[in-house]
């Protein structure tokens, strides 16, 4: 990240400046209601809605609608220095799963709903905890999945 952006980042932090201020390249520009155009987000194609308010709060910008072509709807932030990847390429993904492995069950269980949702990926991470299965396993059980991330300030709290 370059030094312009973790200051920008600094101040949005501080309070100094709101993120939708900022003139950094951005997914689509912001509108105050409509639709973007079509375009893909997080491996998804579909468009940004704007008829909807943004989330805001866990991440270093709002997130705003995004209705897939086909039917679904997520929360992308429209900032692309927020874009990530997939969850189990992540720098930090096996020594979380470690950590997670390390959790008491039931912790560990409302972490994954809180983190994926009711959702295979959940399920998927729930039994390679209780079967203990190794991080290499794990890693290729999850290519199967959708696991792309944006940057955020962390896990959620289940």
């Amino acid at each position: 990240m370059t030094p312009i952006y973790l200051q920008m980042l600094a101040d949005i932090l501080k309070g100094s400046i709101q993120p939708q201020n900022v003139n950094i390249d951005l997914q689509t520009p912001r509108r105050a209601s409509g639709y973007s155009p079509e375009l893909t987000v997080g491996g998804k194609t579909g468009r940004f809605n704007f008829n909807i308010p943004p989330e805001v709060g866990g991440t270093p910008y709002p997130r705003h609608a995004f209705d897939t072509n086909e039917g679904g709807r997520w929360n992308y932030q429209l900032e692309k220095s927020a874009e990530g990847g997939r969850w189990e390429e992540a720098w930090h993904a096996e020594d979380d799963y470690k950590r997670y492995s390390g959790m008491d069950l039931e912790d560990a269980q409302k972490l994954m709903y809180a983190m994926w949702g009711n959702s295979p990926i959940a399920e998927e991470m729930i039994n390679s905890i209780i079967e203990k299965e190794p991080w290499k396993i794990v890693k290729k059980k999850l290519k199967q999945y959708d696991t792309w991330r944006q940057i955020s300030y962390g896990e959620p709290t289940p």
